[in-house]
Parts: C-alpha cells; structure tokens; sequence
C-alpha cells in the first residue's frame, strides 16, 4: 500500500495530495517519489525505478528527489513507506521538517500524511 503525502510549509503553501509508494498493482515495478522541479518549482511523485530519470510533467525541467541531501536542511523523518526496489527492500524517508519550499524558497517545508491508496 502506497502513501499519500503533502509537503506544507509555514509560508502557507501545502502541495496537492502526492502518491507515493507504490500500488497493489505496481508496487514490484513502480516507486513513487515525491520530487521538485529547478525550472519551475513544481512537486510531483515520480517513479525512481526508471533507468532515465524523467523530467518534470509541466515543464521537461530537471528534478531533484526530496529524499536528497540537496533539498534539506535536516536528517531524515521516519519511515514512511517500505517498498521493494528491484531485489532489495528499502524504506522511503522523507523530512518532515526543513525541506526545501517550492514557494519561499526556504528549508521550512515537511511531509505530512494525508492517507494511504492502493
């Protein structure tokens, strides 16, 4: 069962509802990791397991995974989902405080849970 997340920061913003994880149907093949564009600041999941890292779904620009040293200020947050990932098994941690904020530019942002999907 896959995670749905939201990145909120205490500028106000609160990024649209973000699947990440992976599904009964494609969690052997597919995860979903929340990412940031550099071009244009937009946050989508994207699928790490891809050879080719994709570029961003509005703009082609390159993106950075949130699981990255790059876009945070602070260690890890708990384990959010654990997910098999070709023949290992890892867990997904994201910050929960001092990520990067697509809005305000600022390591204020954190991942919260808004629920699961299948």
């Amino acid at each position: 069962m896959g995670s749905i997340l939201r990145l909120a920061c205490k500028c106000g913003y609160e990024s649209e509802d973000l699947f990440a994880g992976g599904g009964q149907s494609n969690f052997l093949t597919s995860t979903m990791v929340p990412a940031l564009c550099d071009a244009c600041h937009h946050v989508q999941t994207y699928d790490r397991m891809l050879a080719k890292r994709p570029g961003c779904a509005k703009c082609e620009g390159r993106i950075r995974f949130y699981d990255q040293r790059s876009l945070r200020a602070t260690g890890l947050g708990p384990i959010m989902e654990t997910f098999e990932y070709g023949s290992e098994t890892r867990d997904l941690r994201l910050p929960t405080a001092g990520a990067l904020c697509p809005r305000c530019g600022k390591l204020e942002a954190g991942f919260v849970p808004a629920g699961c999907w299948d």
